[in-house]
């Protein structure tokens, strides 16, 4: 029988590996975002949250801003073409897509 501390230990495991500051390029980061079944990425302008590095953070800013870079990113909702100041941008992932983008490149 699994514990409620053997649980927990393995969601704080799993938070660790998502959070992992070492993760400095798109290709880790989305083998850790398929692996949790993440499946869309909120992005705003900055992308200045603590949870990952600078080098990270240069290939979200990337994906915000040359959008069509990335195929395998489909765009459900941009906040300014709702009339928000503050722009965010929600992509659905398609990991399927993903996986044939990252074998070209």
């Amino acid at each position: 029988m699994v514990s409620d501390w053997d649980k927990y230990d393995a969601i704080i495991k799993e938070a660790e590996e998502y959070h992992n500051p070492e993760i400095d390029n798109l290709r880790d980061y989305f083998q850790v975002l398929e692996k949790q079944k993440i499946t869309h990425l909120l992005l705003d302008e900055i992308n200045n949250s603590s949870l990952i590095n600078d080098e990270l953070r240069l290939h979200l800013r990337d994906i915000f801003n040359h959008e069509n870079k990335y195929p395998f990113l489909v765009k459900e909702y941009d906040s300014r073409e709702n009339g928000f100041n503050y722009h965010v941008k929600l992509f659905k992932i398609d990991y399927d897509l993903y996986n044939e983008w990252i074998n070209e490149n």
